[in-house]
């Protein structure tokens, strides 16, 4: 992001797309009992990290902060659901009111080098939960190594992890041909077969608007998910992530819409 200014000035096109991926940190709450098994605190960690900061200071003002599941370009998202704001003594608050007015541990696996300054955002979040009392082991894995736990080749009730309280780096499943907003519980929630996360609230919501064939009808229930996903808080949302594309200037014309560039009608100038 930062070099955007001097890789212009050199000739070369840099274009600045959202991509319809949220990237946030779930939290392991459902198939063990951790501190972010109440909501208080999951919760806490949301109200802790400043992400108007991150997009400000580490994006340089290129995308949103995050407060739901859906991005802004996906339908379901909710306009009046905003992300959580930075507000650490609200956080030490509903902490102490969880039972945890004392610092306490946890694990965060992340896969740096995946988005536009995504080791600098980890390392901004762990500062940010460390000053609430939230003390992050943040740890860098490979996406290898991240899919022998979140995918692993026999059935299993738990993801391997080795601490009890954990949250590992997952973005929200709305890349190309996903947009709508129930795609979210394929990953998230009850459905899913190695489970971390599970609310049957969610899934009573969400079976509503699977049956449901009035668009605007369904809509409004997509968008009731959205707010209860928000106030349950099942992770950290962070950002909704953006995209960058860098070109030669002779390229023209080159757009991208659901991470799919529009090689068909790109011009190559002389």
């Amino acid at each position: 992001i930062d070099a955007i200014p001097q890789m212009k000035a050199a000739g070369v096109g840099v274009d600045v797309y959202p991509a319809p991926y949220i990237l946030a940190w779930p939290f392991m709450s459902s198939n063990r009992q951790t501190p972010f098994s109440d909501r208080r605190v999951r919760q806490a960690a949301n109200y802790a990290v400043d992400k108007e900061s991150i997009v400000r200071n580490l994006l340089n003002g290129n995308g949103f902060p995050a407060g739901q599941a859906a991005t802004r370009q996906t339908f379901g998202y909710n306009p009046d659901v905003k992300a959580y704001p930075y507000d650490p003594a609200k956080a030490k608050a509903l902490l102490a009111e969880a039972g945890y007015p004392n610092a306490f541990k946890m694990a965060a696996e992340v896969l740096p080098g995946n988005f536009p300054a995504d080791t600098d955002i980890y390392q901004r979040v762990a500062e940010d939960l460390g000053k609430v009392g939230i003390e992050v082991d943040l740890r860098a894995i490979t996406f290898g190594d991240f899919l022998t736990k979140i995918v692993p080749a026999a059935p299993a009730t738990d993801l391997g992890y080795d601490q009890d309280v954990y949250a590992f780096q997952l973005d929200f499943p709305l890349g190309v041909g996903a947009t709508a907003a129930s795609l979210i519980q394929r990953n998230w929630s009850c459905r899913r077969k190695f489970l971390f996360y599970c609310n049957e609230e969610e899934i009573r919501l969400l079976e509503d608007a699977e049956t449901e064939f009035d668009d605007e009808l369904r809509l409004k229930k997509l968008q009731k998910l959205m707010a209860t996903f928000h106030d349950n808080a099942p992770g950290l949302f962070l950002i909704e992530i953006v995209d960058l594309v860098g070109h030669s200037a002779q390229v023209q014309n080159l757009k991208m819409v659901n991470r799919v560039l529009n090689y068909h009608e790109a011009v190559l100038s002389d």
